[in-house]
């Protein structure tokens, strides 16, 4: 009968059209080894933040909003390697070097 579709009613196997599901996917996680394109992205969190994981031994990084300051941070040393504070001004750490090219 229309409209009383199922979950358990969809074949495993069954290639369902994107267009038809809705926008909203709940808790669930989402995963693709695609691409994503979009036009924008707008993330809204307490801490809003984006992971750069890599898969061998090389630092990975994050993309943050905390409190207002933006920050790269190295996850994998527990570092804040740049910081642009709320008040404008910009925090480097470690080594920085600049080049006039």
């Amino acid at each position: 009968k229309d409209g009383e579709i199922l979950n358990a009613d969809i074949n495993a196997s069954a290639a369902i059209a994107g267009t038809k599901i809705s926008p909203d996917f709940g808790s669930q996680q989402i995963t693709s080894t695609g691409s994503a394109y979009v036009g924008s992205v707008t993330i809204t969190a307490q801490l809003p933040s984006i992971n750069f994981v890599d898969n061998d031994d090389n630092p990975d990084f994050r993309l943050r909003n905390h409190n207002g300051d933006f920050k790269i941070i190295d996850t994998t040393n527990s570092a804040d390697r740049l910081v642009v504070n709320s008040d404008g001004h910009l925090d480097i750490a470690g080594n920085t070097d600049c080049y006039n090219i």
